[in-house]
């Protein structure tokens, strides 16, 4: 219902339909793969809905730890398979994790110019509502 109320013209649901097909099949329900996933994500920048998000008081140990992750994924994916489809499963996520960059940039965007108006947001208001358990 969600994606029906803002997104049946824009084309976002087809896309964030199509990126997530795209994980799941890179991924191939691995759990340890998609838990190191999330957690290089989580630090990642440009994936909030806001773009002038704050930058974290110690950026460096962000960094640290984001590249400790990264190091821990890669080697496990070496460790399952060879170096060389690592290489081509570590490239295909690269290039999901810039989709998902943009995604969340042409989401920001969407929100800005279609919810400002009154019409919307009350549309969206009971059904925020309902998936919060608001009463």
């Amino acid at each position: 219902q969600f994606y029906t109320l803002c997104f049946e013209a824009s084309g976002l649901r087809n896309m964030f339909l199509n990126l997530v097909s795209s994980l799941i099949e890179l991924i191939e329900q691995d759990f340890t793969f998609l838990s190191l996933l999330l957690t290089v994500l989580i630090f990642s920048q440009g994936l909030s809905m806001n773009e002038n998000e704050p930058a974290l008081k110690d950026s460096l140990a962000v960094y640290q730890a984001q590249i400790h992750y990264t190091k821990l994924l890669w080697k496990y994916l070496v460790n399952k398979q060879d170096e060389m489809e690592a290489c081509k499963q570590f490239t295909q996520l690269l290039t999901i994790i810039f989709r998902m960059q943009l995604a969340a940039k042409m989401f920001r965007d969407y929100f800005r110019s279609h919810l400002s108006s009154a019409n919307t947001v009350e549309k969206i208001e009971p059904l925020m509502q309902t998936v919060m358990h608001i009463s």
